[in-house]
């Protein structure tokens, strides 16, 4: 990660991973020291900060796993809305049938077997 990230870039990442606004909220917004123990955020709103930052570098690929787990349908929506528009591989593991219904190839693993499945 850079040592000094450049603001817009992690607004964007931020933006795109639906957490922007609870950032902003912080007592510094964007500029509030995150320390260990810290307990400024929800468990939802942990899991889009840390796929805020894995947005930050722009990946060519994103491996999700559970990545609207803890997210209201409304938020989960948006945020799985924002991954594809970016145009980038993405590979989710779920259990939400929401995420299911993304466009791409599914895949089930039963019994330690994977198979790919109609949609």
């Amino acid at each position: 990660f850079d040592s000094a990230p450049g603001k817009e870039q992690v607004i964007a990442a931020c933006r795109l991973a639906e957490v922007d606004h609870v950032v902003a909220r912080l007592p510094h917004g964007y500029e509030t020291e995150m320390l260990p123990g810290n307990t400024f955020f929800s468990a939802g709103e942990m899991q889009r900060l840390v796929l805020a930052r894995a947005l930050y570098s722009q990946p060519k690929l994103l491996l999700c796993d559970e990545v609207t787990a803890n997210l209201d349908k409304t938020t989960a929506q948006k945020v799985l809305a924002n991954l594809r528009s970016l145009g980038i591989g993405l590979v989710f593991v779920t259990h939400s049938p929401d995420v299911v219904g993304c466009q791409g190839r599914l895949y089930t693993m039963e019994n330690g077997t994977l198979r790919e499945s109609e949609q």
